[in-house]
């Protein structure tokens, strides 16, 4: 009798993965519903999307010391200093605990369904995400994969400082914010050349000294540019 982890597309419903014989996935879901059920207060945390809410908020955390501080941990969170240190490292310890007791397979295909990978637009990226921050880039690189949008090896690409980029737009110089790196070779696209596509025309995106800039390590890729640096690789 196979009793191995086993996974396929349901097209009747969508292509959300089917799976059997899962060893690990009612752990998982135990440390993940620890984890999002934490009571911050003990850890001197609290929530507040309101003046009213901060000030309950305050009221149920120790008292502050004179001239002491909150600090926030964001999406609305605030705390002692102490407190925020102690509750990250509580969210830490959780990741740890999966590391050690789940399976990286299993929880991506968890994670796909939960995220409706099915069906989005950049396919499994949010759940091999999950599993490349909880597992690491080694574990990730063995995932057997559905609807894969973006290699691992693009996931973990570092950024590129490249500052002054533009393109020239009926003689002024604009900021691209999305560029494309040319998988072409041909006398009018070299591999590597960087585009920018404005107002539906494309258009060549140079450097300071008004060369075209390349770079045939990024052949194929699009990514973000922002404050002089690509990042975001993606392929679309």
């Amino acid at each position: 009798m196979n009793t191995e982890f086993e996974f396929a597309p349901n097209w009747d419903n969508d292509g959300v993965l089917e799976y059997k014989n899962a060893k690990t996935l009612k752990r998982y879901r135990e440390l993940l519903h620890e984890q999002s059920h934490v009571d911050t207060k003990q850890f001197d945390v609290f929530f507040a999307f309101s003046s009213e809410q901060f000030a309950e908020g305050l009221k149920s955390i120790r008292p502050l010391a004179d001239g002491e501080k909150l600090v926030r941990v964001g999406a609305g969170g605030f705390g002692t200093k102490d407190g925020a240190k102690r509750l990250f490292e509580f969210y830490e310890s959780i990741d740890a605990k999966i590391k050690a007791e789940c399976d990286p397979q299993e929880v991506y295909v968890y994670e796909y369904n939960n995220h409706e990978c099915c069906i989005a637009w950049d396919g499994d990226l949010e759940a091999i995400k999950i599993v490349l921050s909880l597992f690491g880039e080694e574990a990730a690189r063995k995932i057997k994969r559905h609807r894969a949008s973006m290699t691992v090896d693009n996931l973990v690409r570092k950024p590129i400082k490249v500052s002054g980029l533009y393109f020239n737009y009926n003689g002024e110089k604009k900021q691209p914010s999305n560029v494309w790196f040319s998988d072409i070779e041909s006398e009018v696209s070299r591999r590597g050349l960087c585009h920018c596509m404005y107002d539906n025309v494309l258009y060549t995106v140079c450097l300071p000294s008004g060369e075209p800039y390349r770079n045939s390590e990024l052949a194929g890729l699009t990514a973000s540019y922002d404050e002089g640096t690509i990042f975001n690789y993606r392929k679309e």
